[in-house]
């Protein structure tokens, strides 16, 4: 055999040798970085996921406290005048008085269901009324013994008007517990109104489904990870196989020259895989030496920069989808959680019928309706859009539907309602969110309606073919303008007649062309409606919007029709 044929297979079998030692080199740098790696992101993962749990947790814990406050302010004002005057003469007659015990002995609520209890105590710490029954006529002071702190609490209610914090006591069934107590003071009384929520019901199990949520996304993280090393493992095995093929065609025409100039790059190669193993996503290959040494500088340049892209994308990504999921689950719930789902609502009435929907959006924007009798034969309506969205949205849509209900039970009208409502809610708007309202008072035995509009749609009155909207009153929204005087309106709800109160996500829907579904179609859809039953009318105009749309639902669409069922003259 001659000498140049011996060169050439001796370099070629030496070219092979070295990039089979390069792959070789390569796969176990490639390996441990992956673990290096792997752990790396599992840590960082962990970190982000464990804070964004305990920012979630206080304000969750936050959040929770706040609404067993309101709770219990809400029913120590509707309890002032039942109450005013009494003395301990009065105990016996008020623990007979059933509607007084069910406002004040009646369930606290969570997303969960039943988390707590209302109870009524005297100044002196005697428990007027209690859902244990086995507790009421007893002093307080029996067990301070036993329940230093909730005793502790007990007297401190004494002397402030509102007092709050945690304990242990003896539940409706006598079992000891840990709770969380709000004690406020019923307005120009003796008594005290407790609000009771145990720890175990009421702030616990969503805690653990922000954990659950945390632990799921950080699994999917981590399978991310896995995918992209594997496609990248794959893509460097390529990549040294073409190189190979192509140094040994290379090889057979420039022999023993080109092998010492391809083995330079090789190894400058190698040793930037080894930084690069050590953790070093930096270090950058010059492109020198033959075409196929060049595009495999290049490619390893290119994974470089891509994994160090990459580790800062997924630590960003990860914590930003673990917000927005935890966010949207949690405002959905208590949207949801917040609005009345039993219909018909009022089964004993046959002079209305009344029916409502929400539909809410892939991220909820907290729109939310509400309705509740008043002691003069009136029915409150109300409809409203909160500005914002998310975990702060939902707490603000809260805070405004427990407010409209504590000042509807005592304006005359729904003009000084939203008033009121809109001073309150001006004070302290450090995140200036705002809430769009209509609010009706309907009176059920003449169909009298008494409005009042806070930057809302105007409802539509839907008498036989003819669909008109009510007068519109362009007012500003609520917690924008302090001091506001909202204008009030009235109209009529003849027999037969249906009103109809939409949000704007229903006018505002747009087609796959982006044309707005507009009044136009709706007061089309309301007119085809006539003599359909409230459920019919609100499903119809659901069922089209989201045909018209065809897309995915970019915000709330919330749906409410009263009709007015009294035989007309």
């Amino acid at each position: 055999m001659k000498l140049r044929w011996r060169l050439l297979i001796s370099y070629l079998l030496v070219v092979v040798v070295c990039l089979g030692l390069a792959g070789v080199l390569t796969g176990i740098t490639l390996e441990e970085l992956a673990r290096e790696n792997l752990e790396a992101a599992r840590t960082a993962v962990d970190e982000i996921t464990e804070v964004t749990y305990r920012v979630s947790e206080n304000v969750l814990t936050a959040y929770g406290q706040r609404m067993v406050r309101i709770k219990a302010e809400a029913v120590a004002k509707e309890l002032a005048p039942l109450l005013k005057g009494k003395g301990p003469e009065d105990y016996p007659r008020l623990r007979r008085d059933e509607s007084l015990r069910a406002v004040a002995t009646q369930d606290l609520m969570s997303l969960e269901g039943v988390a707590g209890y209302l109870d009524l105590l005297d100044d002196t710490g005697v428990s007027v009324l209690h859902p244990n029954r086995s507790v009421e006529g007893r002093n307080f002071s029996e067990w301070k013994d036993k329940f230093p702190r909730m005793w502790e609490l007990v007297q401190q209610s004494f002397r402030e008007d509102l007092v709050q914090g945690y304990y242990t006591f003896i539940d409706r069934h006598n079992r000891e517990r840990l709770k969380f107590m709000v004690l406020c003071r019923v307005p120009g009384t003796r008594f005290i109104i407790c609000a009771v929520a145990n720890i175990d019901q009421f702030f616990l199990p969503v805690h653990n489904r922000i954990r659950q949520a945390a632990q799921n996304v950080q699994g999917q993280a981590l399978r991310r990870h896995k995918e992209l090393y594997a496609r990248s493992r794959l893509r460097m095995q390529q990549i040294l196989l073409l190189s190979l093929g192509a140094a040994l065609v290379v090889g057979l025409v420039f022999g023993l020259w080109f092998a010492a100039a391809l083995s330079r790059p090789i190894q400058r190669l190698r040793d930037a895989v080894v930084k690069v193993g050590e953790g070093d996503f930096s270090v950058q290959v010059e492109p020198t030496g033959s075409a196929e040494t060049r595009e495999l500088a290049k490619a390893f340049n290119l994974m470089g920069s891509q994994l160090t892209v990459y580790m800062d994308r997924l630590k960003e990504e990860t914590a930003a989808h673990q917000a927005v999921l935890s966010e949207v689950r949690i405002a959905r719930r208590i949207q949801q959680a917040l609005l009345p789902h039993s219909f018909p609502p009022f089964p004993h009435r046959s002079e209305m019928a009344l029916y409502a929907v929400n539909m809410p959006a892939k991220e909820p924007a907290c729109d939310f309706y509400d309705f509740f009798p008043r002691p003069d034969d009136h029915l409150v309506l109300v409809q409203a859009d909160i500005s914002s969205r998310g975990v702060h949205a939902a707490l603000f849509m809260a805070i405004t539907r427990t407010l409209l209900r504590n000042v509807c039970s005592h304006q005359p009208d729904p003009a000084a309602a939203l008033t009121e409502a809109n001073h309150m809610l001006c004070q302290d708007n450090e995140a200036a969110m705002f809430a769009r309202v209509v609010l009706i008072y309907y009176h059920v035995p003449s169909g009298r309606l008494a409005y009042a509009n806070a930057g809302y749609e105007s409802p539509y009155l839907v008498a036989g073919d003819e669909v008109r909207p009510l007068e519109p009153t362009g007012e500003p929204a609520l917690g924008v303008k302090d001091g506001h005087q909202y204008r009030l309106e009235d109209g009529l709800l003849a027999p037969d007649q249906v009103l109809f109160l939409y949000s704007d996500g229903l006018i505002q829907a747009r087609s796959p062309s982006g044309e707005p579904f507009g009044h136009q179609r709706l007061s089309q859809t309301l007119a085809a409606t006539v003599g359909e039953p409230v459920e019919e009318i609100c499903n119809r105009v659901l069922d089209e919007v989201l045909r018209f749309q065809a897309s995915d639902q970019e915000d709330d669409l919330t749906l409410l029709a009263l009709r007015n069922c009294l035989e007309g003259a």
